[in-house]
């Protein structure tokens, strides 16, 4: 007798994958954008506890100390863009591991909502990131009347236009077809 359905559920990764990939962010993030050798090694504690154990959500400690190292170092574009990827990734993956026992697999189709939403979250916070720090200058330390504002006007147009998106009725959606 043929069977009249079948299953292919498609290539997965294993969470010891993510996992190693979240280690991996955090460690680089950490090398890159922490300068006072104990924040360093506080950090690669708690980013080896947060892999082995997601519970303890020792990765918020890890955000923490990328921030810290970021206000203690120089300020350069470069470090801010580069933190705000590194505390999206470590965030996302993050909850991640703490949603997924190790020995379970995520289907690489999982990752596109995890993608998109990391993409969205770096389409805000990048631009914004800028213009504040092109209020703050070598020249203008105390940074430029301007500067706030314009970053706060970014955020409300950015925030004005998802709910005006997320409001309208699934039909009318773009891409969305009835059947």
């Amino acid at each position: 007798m043929r069977r009249s359905h079948s299953l292919h559920p498609g290539p997965a990764i294993p969470m010891i994958v993510v996992r190693a990939a979240l280690l991996a962010v955090m460690v680089g993030g950490l090398v890159v954008l922490v300068a006072p050798p104990i924040w360093f090694w506080i950090g690669v504690v708690a980013a080896v506890a947060a892999v082995l154990d997601p519970r303890t959500c020792m990765a918020w400690g890890v955000i923490v100390i990328t921030a810290l190292g970021l206000m203690l170092g120089a300020t350069e574009a470069w470090r801010t863009a580069l933190a705000l990827v590194v505390v999206t990734a470590i965030h996302q993956l993050g909850t991640l591991t703490q949603l997924l026992p190790l020995t379970a697999s995520v289907q690489v189709g999982a990752f596109v909502p995890i993608l998109r939403s990391f993409l969205i979250v770096q389409a805000v916070a990048q631009p914004l990131a800028l213009v504040l720090l092109l209020g703050w200058t070598e020249q203008s330390p105390d940074g430029s009347a301007w500067a706030a504002p314009a970053a706060a006007a970014l955020l409300l147009l950015v925030v004005a236009g998802f709910a005006v998106l997320s409001r309208r009725p699934a039909g009318e959606r773009p891409g969305r077809t009835e059947s």
